[in-house]
């Protein structure tokens, strides 16, 4: 009974750990596009992001408590890049930002790769794009 305590409670900090690890090498990123004007760009990876149904920040101020660290820790990061303006999670593997419309996805989307490669410590980044008009 003991055992099982300690293993529960091993797993819940690294649940709530800082720490991000990738249990592959390699992330891969499909971002889908909707369109030149759009204020939505949608990024699926193959990496689990939240275990939650859905999450929805419009701040720093909407991270609660009840969000996990490493969750929080990375939409800390997504909402350190200049123009996104709210992040839903969604699905495990889905993360929609939406963006300030005098902003541009072609300066935003660089930031957000590399927030995600460094949050997963993937030693490779796959990006494949699907563009909708």
């Amino acid at each position: 009974m003991i055992m099982i305590a300690m293993v529960a409670m091993v797993l819940m900090v690294l649940l709530t750990s800082g720490s991000s690890f990738a249990t592959e090498d390699t992330l891969k990123v499909l971002i889908e596009n909707y369109g030149n004007n759009a204020i939505i760009q949608t990024y699926h990876l193959n990496q689990v992001i939240t275990e939650a149904i859905i999450e929805d920040f419009y701040g720093e101020e909407d991270i609660s408590r009840r969000t996990f660290k490493k969750t929080a820790d990375l939409v800390r990061k997504l909402f350190k890049i200049p123009g996104v303006s709210r992040i839903t999670l969604s699905d495990r593997y889905e993360i929609t930002l939406q963006k300030g419309k005098l902003f541009d996805w072609k300066s935003i989307r660089p930031e957000v790769t590399s927030v995600l490669k460094n949050h997963f410590r993937a030693k490779k980044l796959v990006i494949e794009e699907k563009s909708y008009k």
